[in-house]
C-alpha cells in the first residue's frame, strides 16, 4: 500500500479474493483475486476503503457492485489527481 493510503478515483487490484454485500444496495458481492476497482469512498490513512468493480450480473441491475476492501488486500493500479 502507498504511505499516504488511497484515495477517491484510485484504480486499485484486490491481492486476494473478496466477498460480502454491497454496502450501498445490500447485494452480496465477490470478486476474485487480482480484480480491478476505483476508490469510491476512502482518505489516505483508512483502514478500508469502498471500492467499485465492474461485475455484470452480480447484485443489482447496475454492472458495478460495491464492497468495503481492507487497505492491506489492495494494490495501487493507478492514482488520478
Amino acid at each position: 500500500m502507498p504511505v499516504d493510503g488511497y484515495k477517491e478515483n484510485d484504480v486499485v487490484r484486490v491481492t486476494r479474493a473478496q466477498q460480502g454485500k454491497d454496502p450501498y444496495l445490500g447485494y452480496p458481492v465477490s470478486v476474485p483475486s487480482d480484480a480491478t476497482g476505483t476508490v469510491v469512498r476512502g482518505f489516505p490513512g483508512d483502514s478500508s476503503y469502498d471500492v467499485e468493480f465492474n461485475i455484470p450480473g452480480q447484485g443489482s441491475t447496475y454492472s458495478s457492485s460495491v464492497l468495503i476492501v481492507p487497505a492491506e488486500d489492495l494494490t495501487l493500479v493507478e492514482r488520478w489527481s
